[in-house]
């Protein structure tokens, strides 16, 4: 063993700390503006009070060109393999704290708390308010893990594309969150947003995507959760948003992909209006006080199907309110896809799902449900007799046929229609049972009475038991038929011979 010289500690210990710093810029750098969506949980991340220390402390930062940007950046050259990055600042003041314009180099802004001095939520034009962050015709940036809070605005990005707003901690602004308009390929994932005015618009937009973000308790009276105006070729998915006026809305947008998001205690889950040739799949909307899905008198050729629709309009003042309603001028919406409809909690197992102006033609039960078929009878050696039994769940996993009581069947089951064929049954009456289970135990039954009739043999044919009445009525028709047309025969000679 030896001892270190305070020289040689002094040496090992810059060492180590530009050891340290040179790993944190490796994982600053290296970003493109390709994004994967996090599975985190993003509630966790949310960080009311900061520690603040962590940041550096700046009091604005406002760039208008490339050439700028490199001067105010903390690293990087503005490659795609090499960004600029902006990252660790706290800037807590009236004016907009982070404004980017004019540029294209690649920037990450990243790690940053932008807060107000004095929040004013008297909400004045919204020309004229404080922004978090705003990009104004700038091409290929990604804002990243900040907090942006007490506001006018969150995060506007403005007449901009190939951008991505990901994993940020929104809240307490006085307008919007985040709101897009007039760009093209902006990304805008896993951000934890709430207590704001207005949350997420898109106002004349194309080719974006909005997936991932946790949306509540921002205004419930009069905004929606996610808003699209004049927003086309845009994907929607995997949204949890929660006590908004509507979860989402869309007016006059086109080839939008609605899929996979949960929407519950709003008043109206998912809101079309003026939206025509997209597809609304698989998304879940319940304790909703109005709709979950409400389509408007101007939405066209949209095709909704394989959503989970229960709870909503549950108390409702008026009969239209509940779990889907649709107005369409032209009736031109499909509930189903022509084989797979949706789920309904108000769905009795048989038929179709009325929504006013279309129907679901494949309507599926949240709980188990089982169409009732007629009963059957027939005679013993008739093949191709079958009962059909439309069973469906949202969780389904087994089920059971029993005949007079006794097990049949049982197996595993995949809300899938369920086909008995009677072909091998005997003659007698057969009380046959179907009872279908989901993975609560929660089940459904019905009850189909087979009668099987037997056959009579004669000494010249086989004649089903039962039918010798029929045969002896249309014998004495025949014979009134004969006799009849004998008389009638015997009158007409009798006046050619008076003749």
């Amino acid at each position: 063993m030896f001892a270190l010289g305070e020289k040689a500690k002094r040496i090992i210990g810059i060492i180590l700390v530009m050891s340290m710093l040179l790993t944190s810029l490796g994982t600053l750098g290296g970003n493109t503006i390709t994004t994967e969506h996090s599975d985190s949980n993003i509630s966790a991340r949310i960080l009311e009070k900061p520690h603040l220390e962590a940041y550096s402390t700046d009091s604005g930062i406002n760039v208008t060109g490339n050439t700028e940007l490199e001067v105010v950046a903390n690293c990087g050259t503005g490659t795609e393999t090499d960004p600029f990055i902006i990252a660790g600042v706290n800037i807590t003041s009236d004016e907009t704290a982070i404004a980017i314009y004019n540029t294209t180099s690649y920037l990450v802004i990243r790690h940053c708390f932008l807060d107000s001095v004095t929040y004013n939520p008297s909400r004045p034009s919204y020309d004229t308010v404080s922004h978090g962050l705003l990009l104004q015709n700038v091409t290929n940036c990604i804002i990243e893990d900040c907090i942006v809070k007490s506001r006018g605005i969150g995060i506007r990005v403005w007449e901009s594309n190939n951008c991505a707003i990901n994993r940020n901690t929104i809240f307490n602004n006085s307008w919007w969150s985040i709101y897009i308009g007039f760009s093209e390929a902006i990304d805008v994932s896993n951000n934890l947003i709430h207590n704001n005015y207005d949350t997420v618009r898109f106002l004349q937009c194309m080719d974006c995507s909005i997936v991932e973000n946790t949306i509540h308790d921002n205004n419930p009276i009069a905004n929606a959760g996610i808003s699209l105006w004049s927003t086309n070729s845009t994907l929607v998915q995997e949204n949890e948003i929660t006590r908004q006026w509507q979860g989402i809305e869309f007016y006059i947008t086109v080839h939008i992909i609605i899929s996979d998001n949960t929407i519950h205690n709003c008043t109206i889950g998912i809101a079309l209006y003026f939206i025509n040739d997209s597809i609304i799949e698989g998304n879940t909307a319940y304790g909703n006080t109005r709709w979950g899905i409400y389509s408007g008198s101007e939405s066209h050729r949209n095709t909704i199907f394989a959503n989970i629709l229960f709870d909503n309009g549950l108390n409702a003042t008026s009969l239209d309110w509940g779990d889907g309603f649709d107005c369409s001028s032209t009736h031109s919406n499909e509930w189903d896809d022509g084989s797979l409809g949706n789920y309904w909690g108000e769905f009795n197992g048989t038929g179709v799902m009325d929504v006013r102006h279309s129907i679901d033609r494949f309507p599926m039960g949240i709980h188990p449900v089982i169409s009732s078929p007629e009963d059957i009878e027939f005679f013993i050696g008739t093949t191709g007799r079958n009962i059909t039994w439309r069973a469906s769940a949202l969780e389904p996993e087994r089920l059971e046929i029993r005949s007079s009581g006794t097990l049949l069947l049982s197996s595993g089951w995949d809300s899938s229609t369920i086909y008995l064929s009677l072909d091998m049954f005997t003659e007698g009456i057969h009380d046959l049972e179907l009872i279908v289970f989901d993975i609560h135990g929660d089940n459904a039954t019905d009850s189909v009475l087979v009668t099987i009739h037997p056959v009579v043999i004669t000494n010249s044919t086989t004649t089903p038991a039962g039918s010798m009445e029929t045969l002896t009525v249309l014998v004495g028709i025949l014979s009134v038929i004969a006799a009849a047309v004998l008389i009638v025969l015997l009158i007409r000679k009798q006046k050619v011979g008076g003749q």
